[in-house]
């Protein structure tokens, strides 16, 4: 998935038939009005996917890293860290303490770290892929980012609107993992 399949989907719900088509023309003019809508829809799609990963369903990457110090510092790991799923050193978990600016370990060394992250945000380039789990669908994305700009752009109603259609879409790929379980009710 990437920003322009997600604003194609979005033009098309805000009705935006001119963003829309030049979004799938490649060599279009833009003017300043659709570079602007572009930009807001970005920075969008880009709080919709944080709140998809930081809320509903994270995006974990394992990554070997090197303690110094007795400290595996968050900037030595290649994405923005959310939480640490565990640390391994040759082979077997091992203690840590998490800090500000760092993991603690208790000895240097190479570690492998298991973590949560953040999708990297729009870099300038719709064609630049976002990294999501794999059942958010471009759709889903778009639906969030249209319900964040109705509701930047005053459009209260439709952004309530949206909102519900993306959560209630949410909970659909949460009942495709299987997880989703209901209690049974008791009737008296």
């Amino acid at each position: 998935m990437t920003y322009k399949d997600c604003i194609k989907i979005a033009s098309l719900y805000l009705d935006e038939s001119d963003l829309y088509n030049y979004i799938n023309e490649e060599n279009a003019y833009a003017n300043a009005e659709i570079q602007q809508k572009i930009k807001y829809l970005c920075s969008c799609i880009d709080v919709i996917t944080n709140e998809i990963a930081c809320e509903y369903f994270p995006i974990k990457k394992k990554e070997k890293a090197i303690a110094r110090n007795k400290q595996i510092t968050y900037d030595s790991l290649s994405e923005y860290v959310l939480d640490v799923r565990y640390v391994k050193k040759n082979g077997r978990k091992v203690n840590y303490d998490l800090y500000s600016t760092a993991i603690e370990v208790d000895e240097d060394g190479e570690y492998e770290v298991c973590y949560e992250y953040t999708p990297k945000s729009y870099s300038g380039n719709v064609n630049e892929k976002i990294e999501l789990y794999g059942r958010i669908t471009p759709r889903i994305v778009a639906i969030g980012a249209v319900a964040e700009y109705c509701l930047a752009f005053d459009r209260f109603d439709e952004a309530i609107t949206y909102d519900k259609m993306f959560k209630d879409a949410l909970v659909g790929v949460e009942k495709s993992r299987g997880k989703l379980r209901v209690r049974s009710r008791r009737w008296a």
